[in-house]
């Protein structure tokens, strides 16, 4: 194996383990939807809050500008997020 090679499965090796991180956090995440999603039920609250939205797309297209990364696509990984989520609170 070539040492271009061996540097690219090190970093694939890398990328697997944020994979499984980035799995893990989705899954927290998850958790507390569903939490939030039976206290909404309680008080017969819309699942849906486009104000919220609009603020956490916000907050991760600025994030996402901090930390160098294309705005545009957090923004379609968080709005996958969201619909996720929404689906797991019905």
């Amino acid at each position: 194996m070539s040492e271009i090679t061996t540097k690219i499965e090190e970093k694939r090796t890398e990328i697997d383990a944020l994979n499984t991180e980035i799995v893990q956090r989705i899954a927290k995440r998850t958790a507390i939807v569903k939490q939030i999603g039976e206290l909404k039920k309680q008080e017969q609250i819309e699942i849906r809050d486009p104000e919220r939205e609009h603020l956490m797309l916000t907050q991760v297209r600025n994030d996402a500008t901090l930390y160098g990364v294309d705005p545009e696509y957090i923004e379609d990984v968080f709005r996958a997020i969201i619909k996720g989520a929404r689906d797991v609170q019905k």
